[in-house]
């Protein structure tokens, strides 16, 4: 049975979500039923598949059947969807090829596998069509005569009589015949619209015609190609348990096809990184180093991490199979730039995503809340995962927006795995607040005829614990960074920070208990020789 929505423990809007598509799944279904029967006509045996982000291998098998020529020689035909590249194929034969030529097939050639059993689907969806639309005017026109003023003009009473009785059987039985009509002709144009949609969204095949020196027939052969318009993409759901130091990890994989054919108990592997495709190695390029302004490098790199340069969006609604839940969990094999996984034996429809689930598992997670009041009064809930407890993140998954919840309730996406090496976050605390007050922000020269500037900065952090448990809290604030060697900075903070030098930072640490408060009086001071002067961005 197919769901459109994954069932994740503990989501508060899933009943809503599946209400809302319950017409959906029944259109869906409607296509998918038309799609399957239609596709059962030409179904190549795959033996296994390898889908790469935005391509596939597939490793095929069937019986040979070959033509003899006038020459002797054997023919032996191989069709490929026209999103394949006939460049990368490579054939396994019992038979010495000698030759072999290459056919892109026209959108006209009813001798296509792939296109002509949706031609043949839209010849009879057409006819269908046609037929119910007479049927139904045929209806209409009856109807329009029983409802014709004229047929009672110069009746006399007994007719009247007889006509009143034959129009209300008539109209019944025409009325009863308009409602059966009408849903089925309306199926008909659906289907005629599909089969359209799919016409337009299938190139025509290539037919390869491998010469051979011999070949016995019924003998089974086998070959491979590369394919596009296939591809998967990795779904991560990370729910956070902070009152039982728990994250538990969901890898999931939304995986799509559009051979033309459905791919049957095949093998199925998914890897983070497609294979080279080039024999020769490429031509070196010029090698051109010229001046360069660094502000100009500054703004384009700020500009591409502003508009999120490198993100893929997560997919909203995904079809999801509930048979997944009987295979075996998927195995993992890690080379030095790739991940592969081993998912089994697996049907993936022809041009209808499915979402398999690849692993779960429960990290073991130090949880604690992180404030930088200068930058925004929000305290955050993130998670640092204990040493000995492995990542998720050091297996090479491919990058993407993961959906992060806390107890069952979705905060929000970001990308996972983390650009660098970092903590998870899990959205804003509400409940542990927290506030900055400028207490001062004063600069003034000192010295016989002010020989140096200083400058000075106090501010007030408060942060308020409203839960009903303890936590670890950390605040930060940045280090002031010296542009010049003869600018000197001191800090006298109440409690005094510590420092991050790498990571350029103040920081405070403390455990806070439920219903308590924590306040930091924070202090910088910066002076200078009057000739370099101080100019601060705060």
């Amino acid at each position: 049975m197919l769901n459109l929505v994954k069932k994740i423990r503990g989501f508060a809007v899933k009943e809503v979500l599946i209400l809302m598509t319950i017409p959906v799944m029944t259109v869906l279904a409607q296509e998918t039923a038309f799609a399957q029967a239609v596709n059962g006509a030409y179904v190549p045996h795959v033996e296994s598949a390898t889908l790469y982000p935005d391509m596939a291998r597939l490793e095929i098998r069937e019986k040979a059947r070959p033509e003899r020529l006038p020459s002797g020689e054997t023919v032996l035909s191989i069709y490929l969807p026209g999103s394949a590249d006939p460049a990368t194929l490579s054939a396994g034969v019992d038979g010495q090829i000698i030759g072999s030529n290459i056919q892109k097939l026209e959108k006209d050639d009813d001798t296509d596998p792939i296109l002509a059993p949706w031609k043949a689907a839209l010849k009879a969806a057409e006819q269908e069509k046609n037929r119910l639309e007479a049927e139904l005017a045929a209806v209409n026109a009856r109807i329009a005569m029983w409802e014709d003023p004229s047929m009672f003009k110069a009746a006399t009473a007994a007719e009247l009589t007889r006509l009143d009785q034959a129009m209300q059987e008539g109209l019944k039985a025409a009325n009863d015949l308009l409602l059966e009509l009408t849903p089925l002709l309306a199926e008909a144009e659906k289907k005629v619209v599909f089969a359209k949609k799919q016409l337009d969204r299938l190139s025509p095949s290539y037919k390869i015609d491998l010469v051979l020196a011999r070949l016995q027939q019924g003998s089974e052969f086998s070959y491979s190609y590369m394919l596009r318009g296939c591809g998967w993409n990795p779904v991560y759901t990370l729910n956070a348990f902070p009152e039982t130091g728990k994250i538990n990890f969901v890898f999931s994989a939304q995986l799509h096809q559009q051979s033309g054919f459905a791919w049957k108990d095949a093998r199925i592997e998914l890897a983070t990184s497609a294979p080279s495709q080039t024999v020769a190695p490429l031509s070196l390029e010029s090698w051109h180093i010229r001046p360069a302004s660094r502000n100009e490098a500054a703004r384009s790199l700020e500009k591409n991490a502003a508009m999120g340069v490198g993100r893929a969006p997560q997919d909203d609604l995904i079809m999801v199979s509930e048979e997944d839940a009987v295979f075996a969990a998927p195995q993992a094999v890690s080379f030095s730039t790739y991940t592969v996984w081993d998912m089994g034996k697996r049907t993936l429809p022809d041009n209808s995503p499915a979402l398999m689930s690849i692993k779960e598992e429960a990290l073991d997670a130090d949880f604690y809340y992180i404030t930088r009041p200068q930058i925004a009064e929000k305290t955050y809930l993130a998670a640092k995962l204990k040493p000995d407890q492995a990542d998720p993140a050091e297996e090479i998954y491919p990058q993407t927006q993961a959906v992060f919840m806390v107890e069952g309730n979705m905060v929000g996406t970001d990308i996972y795995p983390p650009e660098y090496e970092s903590d998870l976050f899990f959205g804003d605390a509400p409940q542990v607040e927290v506030s900055c007050v400028e207490l001062e922000n004063i600069s003034n020269e000192k010295g016989f005829l002010g020989k140096s500037e200083v400058h000075g900065w106090r501010w007030k952090f408060t942060v308020e614990n409203q839960s009903s448990r303890s936590i670890k809290l950390r605040v930060e604030d940045s280090l002031p960074i010296r542009g010049d060697a003869r600018i000197e900075i001191k800090h006298s903070s109440s409690p005094a920070p510590l420092v991050d030098e790498i990571e350029q930072l103040y920081f405070w640490e403390t455990e806070l208990a439920a219903g308590g408060k924590y306040e930091i009086e924070h202090r910088v001071d910066a002076s200078a020789p009057a000739d370099v002067g101080l100019n601060s961005n705060r």
